[in-house]
């Protein structure tokens, strides 16, 4: 694996395309206030600012603290855009180690369903897995309280909790046994590469993009390495909706043999920057053919432009999200941190991905065709994108890149009209 470290921000930079339901699809530039003419200094902001904050403590109805008005302004100046937040102490060490792809929780993947969380996967030598939770066994109520209407958010921050406590699940079996089990909470790492093969085929599935997808890559490989040669290799980017700017250059970069990865601009000329391929193509060549859909977003946009701007990869499946811009984080005092939109980024043939996403070369199936749940075999009897991109590759040859506009738009290509999950 050609490694490396990329620094693309003035900071650690990370795309994530979901934002929670209740914040407004801002722009990146609100309107201005009317009196934007009438600037002021930094001392004169300040004391705006006091001023503001001991005028509501004081004489608000209900007591603030200090910390709860200074949080509340703050993420006031922050939310310029639906991807710019403020996070408290709690959600920045929550942020933090979701990116080292490790978490406290009982160790599955789950998904809601039937008024109860179905396990998709449970992680070797983590809790559940040690307490027999398979996947197909359905959680039912969590310390006494039934799931029943709740998202996969709330099911998930009732699994979250202190590292050591203890946790009661109710679980029926796919035979329909019940139990109850008591589990303790423990950090558990998270993969966020799944790898098999199908057919002579490689398959590599991406659920996002952390501390732990190079290495995870990087294994994917090695393993095809070892055993019988294949005709390609499937990269899966459905659902991935980014992560760490830095996991997804790394991906491109073992993929290409040179080119450009990625360019990126900001206003802070710190944040300009373009990223290149070094010489070496980690899979000796083999064609690949990349698998995308409505929510392919942000660093997986990265890797599939990449790939499809320098003819290495052909995308199979429906045009992907569109967020083409970089949010750095900073701390800040008291324990909390900002999450900023500091720059957009350019796919190597120029092209912006923002508010307009990435068209694959091959149109076929629906924007919410889906992979198989997390830990399943991908089968593609049962998936046409994953069907079109075998028959690609059992060509035995590096497939043909269709003609393309500057949107990338496919001329001449096929196309065809055509549950969230988590690990904790």
């Amino acid at each position: 694996m050609k490694f490396r470290t990329i620094l693309l921000a003035t900071a650690a930079l990370l795309l994530l395309a979901a934002a929670p339901a209740d914040v407004p699809a801002q722009g990146l530039n609100p309107p201005a206030s009317r009196d934007a003419g009438r600037d002021m200094s930094e001392e004169q902001a300040v004391q705006l600012f006091v001023r503001a904050l001991r005028e509501v403590r004081e004489r608000y109805v209900d007591r603030m603290s200090e910390r709860e008005l200074a949080e509340i302004a703050v993420q006031a100046m922050v939310g310029r855009d639906r991807w710019s937040k403020y996070m408290d102490e709690g959600q920045y060490r929550d942020i933090q180690a979701d990116n080292q792809g490790s978490l406290v929780g009982i160790g599955i993947r789950f998904e809601v369903k039937e008024n109860a969380a179905r396990v998709t996967e449970t992680f070797l030598g983590s809790p559940a897995a040690e307490a027999g939770l398979r996947a197909g066994d359905l959680i039912q109520d969590i310390d006494g309280r039934t799931l029943a209407g709740l998202t996969v958010d709330q099911v998930r921050a009732l699994i979250r909790g202190e590292e050591g406590s203890a946790v009661r699940v109710t679980v029926a079996s796919p035979d329909g046994a019940r139990r109850e089990v008591s589990l303790r909470r423990r950090a558990v790492t998270v993969p966020s590469v799944a790898h098999t093969t199908v057919d002579g085929i490689g398959y590599v599935r991406i659920g996002k993009f952390d501390q732990q997808t190079v290495p995870g890559f990087e294994a994917a490989l090695k393993g095809f390495r070892r055993g019988p040669a294949l005709a390609g290799i499937v990269l899966d980017l459905r659902d991935c909706p980014g992560g760490l700017v830095d996991a997804s250059v790394e991906i491109a970069d073992a993929l290409l043999e040179g080119g450009k990865i990625i360019t990126t601009e900001g206003r802070d000329r710190r944040a300009d920057d373009t990223v290149s391929a070094r010489p070496g193509d980690d899979t000796g060549g083999l064609p690949v053919v990349v698998l995308v859909n409505g929510r392919t977003a942000s660093a997986a946009e990265i890797l599939a432009g990449a790939l499809q701007d320098n003819h290495r990869a052909v995308l199979v499946g429906t045009k992907t999200f569109g967020k083409g811009v970089i949010q750095s984080t900073r701390p800040l005092p008291g324990g909390g941190a900002i999450r900023l939109t500091t720059a957009r980024y350019i796919t190597p043939s120029g092209r912006k991905v923002h508010e307009v996403g990435i068209m694959p070369d091959f149109q076929l199936g629906s924007a919410e065709s889906t992979p198989v749940p997390w830990g399943a075999r991908p089968d593609p009897a049962e998936d046409v994108q994953l069907a079109q991109a075998m028959t690609l590759l059992g060509q035995g040859t590096r497939p043909a890149m269709p003609r393309t506009t500057t949107a990338g738009m496919a001329q001449g290509a096929p196309a065809e009209g055509g549950n969230a999950e988590a690990g904790r």
